[in-house]
């Protein structure tokens, strides 16, 4: 279940000199009063990845075979990873790359940086981390490159800080790893 597409904008934030707190959703399109909108005060046209369906606790997995190459606390995202692919993509419109794949908003990373992990593989429990208004998996992909040793966003001044909306590349292992979340969820609450 996507909870919020590539591009939207529906998260807000308190004003500075207002008495709100937390991140609240946009009600009929609107931020609430003494709220606005969360993705322009971070530099974005939207949303740059997809809020994915994971109640807190869940175990989050590795869509991709790759290795970790991001393990970080965010103000905005909370506890993340990125996993970067050892293959290069066709990605369309956008040429052939590797990807980071990013996933935020845990509490608990169960990999280390530079550990190899396979479709499937545990790769941190989730949770409501960073600006958030409840507990989910957000999920992004970015075409990134190597120059020299270092990695480079192709996209970087795109609006989105590099990612591209991840739906058209959802593969069945991606969903079949979704699904096996929430059966495990289901089971740890019966």
């Amino acid at each position: 279940m996507i909870l919020q597409k590539f591009g939207e904008s529906l998260a807000c934030i308190p004003i500075l000199d207002s008495s709100g707190s937390g991140v609240k959703s946009k009600i009929n399109g609107l931020c609430p009063k003494g709220y606005q909108e969360l993705y322009p005060t971070l530099g974005l046209k939207g949303h740059n990845g997809q809020d994915l369906y994971a109640p807190d606790g869940v175990i989050i997995r590795a869509p991709c075979d790759g290795v970790i190459k991001e393990i970080s606390l965010e103000e905005e995202r909370g506890l993340g990873v990125g996993i970067i692919t050892e293959e290069k993509f066709d990605l369309g419109e956008y040429g052939i790359h590797y990807v980071k794949v990013r996933q935020w908003h845990g509490k608990e990373i169960l990999v280390k940086m530079e550990q190899k992990v396979k479709i499937g593989d545990s790769v941190m429990i989730a949770d409501s981390t960073g600006y958030s208004s409840g507990s989910h998996n957000h999920f992004e992909i970015k075409p990134v490159d190597y120059i020299g040793d270092n990695l480079k966003n192709v996209y970087q001044n795109n609006g989105f800080f590099g990612a591209i909306d991840p739906q058209p590349y959802w593969n069945k292992g991606y969903i079949y790893g979704i699904m096996n979340n929430i059966r495990t969820f289901f089971k740890r609450i019966l």
